[in-house]
């Protein structure tokens, strides 16, 4: 027995679209509804729900703006149940970039993101969170690739690299992440802060230096970002880690 139920952007299906095969579930391009932006292969048993303005207009709201979300184009949930998904596509569809880890959470969903803009801000792209003892107050230390030390000099600035090192259990130890310069927007802003946390960030720049020009970061459907980046864990400080020398043979690749 094959059922489908469709109520607009969701669509609910169990059986199989004919023997052996799967269903094929087209989601409509935000800029053109005679073309599709993405085709979906779903199993015997599964829902897909789409958020988007496209057809209704601007109707979902941001609360924490109280202005209708721009970021996405359209978000398309896939999973089990049509309820959850439709209400996890609203959600995503309002977090905008930063749902895909959220959505990671839920066991089961998928999120598929039609033509993104990355807005311009400080929360950034990769991040690492590190033990207490890495922490300014508690003798940590914060340096990047162009000399600077401490968060006050490092935070917000560009740079090919971070290291941040601190004693634990009587060991110097550090971590290091590195911005290859094959990335866009190399070298990177950076978000470290002197309570353990550092981030590369290149879709901001104004939330960094309000001089410069806000960074609106347009993705189309179909096309993509590919960035390189590295974590190096390494014992000493950079210097007798050898970060400088990592970095440069990392970058020569």
């Amino acid at each position: 027995m094959v059922d489908v139920a469709t109520i607009g952007g969701d669509i609910a299906v169990r059986g199989q679209a004919a023997p052996g095969k799967p269903w094929l579930i087209g989601v409509r391009h935000p800029d053109d509804r005679t073309a599709l932006a993405i085709v979906l292969e779903v199993a015997e048993r599964c829902a897909v729900a789409t958020s988007a303005s496209y057809e209704r207009g601007a109707h979902i709201i941001d609360p924490r703006t109280g202005q209708p979300t721009a970021e996405l184009a359209s978000a398309t949930i896939v999973g089990p149940d049509l309820t959850t998904a439709d209400a996890y596509a609203t959600a995503v569809y309002v977090m905008g970039i930063e749902s895909l880890l959220w959505i990671a959470d839920r066991p089961g969903y998928d999120a598929y993101l039609i033509d993104v803009t990355l807005g311009d801000t400080k929360e950034g792209a990769f991040a690492i969170r590190l033990h207490d003892a890495f922490t300014e107050k508690r003798g940590a230390k914060i340096v990047d690739a162009d000399g600077r030390a401490g968060m006050k000099e490092v935070w917000g600035k560009r740079s090919n690299w971070v290291d941040y090192t601190a004693e634990l259990e009587g060991e110097r130890l550090g971590v290091a992440i590195f911005d290859h310069p094959r990335s866009p927007r190399n070298p990177t802003y950076w978000h470290a802060r002197d309570y353990g946390l550092f981030a590369l960030n290149p879709f901001g720049r104004s939330a960094f230096d309000p001089k410069q020009e806000e960074s609106i970061w347009k993705l189309p459907s179909g096309e993509k970002l590919t960035f390189l980046w590295r974590v190096v864990v390494h014992s000493g400080d950079a210097q007798t880690g050898r970060v400088a020398e990592l970095y440069k043979e990392y970058a020569e690749r």
